[in-house]
């Protein structure tokens, strides 16, 4: 009960805030260059998102409720063939223990850090196997995007993509798929 009256209260402060705006600057979130590694049968795919939870976020993932970025993987392999998929990474924040529950789907990882730093290389980390037959030639685009929340019991919704300029990182890579990558 406890945690539930702070958790309004965090998530009260942290609505009021960003309603003011007074110090809002977005972010540029963009990627690191995409990797992909040959697999004994696939190929592993890699790359972080960078500059995207700086400025506002750290308050914005202290609310109190589950935080979610989404990536959207498509392959487009030469012989017609094309892959898409999106993935969630969720953050909560448990004010009372004061650590970050972590989830990567992907990875389908979970993890636990009190350290804000670290939560975001992990929720930033973007990292997926892929076991089909592809062409020589496959194209690779990663995108990622942020919901709308409601920052208290009202109806209200606050689009993250705010925070990013309303700009949708994406990163594309052609690859070719032989011994190496």
């Amino acid at each position: 009960m406890f945690e539930n009256l702070l958790s309004k209260v965090v998530s009260g402060i942290v609505s009021f805030s960003m309603l003011l705006l007074s110090s809002y600057r977005g972010n540029d979130a963009d990627f690191s260059e995409i990797t992909a590694k040959k697999l004994s049968s696939g190929i592993l795919i890699q790359t972080n998102l960078q500059n995207a939870f700086e400025n506002d976020f750290e308050q914005v993932f202290k609310c109190g409720q589950e935080i979610n970025v989404f990536f959207e993987l498509k392959i487009r392999s030469k012989n017609d063939k094309e892959f898409s998929q999106i993935f969630r990474h969720s953050v909560k924040f448990f004010p009372m223990r004061q650590y970050y529950s972590v989830f990567l789907e992907e990875a389908k990882k979970h993890w636990e850090t009190d350290n804000f730093e670290e939560m975001k290389k992990i929720i930033s980390r973007f990292e997926f196997e892929f076991y089909q037959n592809l062409s020589s030639e496959t194209e690779i685009e990663i995108s990622a995007f942020l919901p709308k929340i409601s920052l208290d019991s009202s109806e209200k919704k606050f689009d993250l993509m705010m925070l990013w300029n309303f700009k949708k990182p994406k990163i594309k890579k052609r690859v070719k798929i032989k011994n190496e990558i």
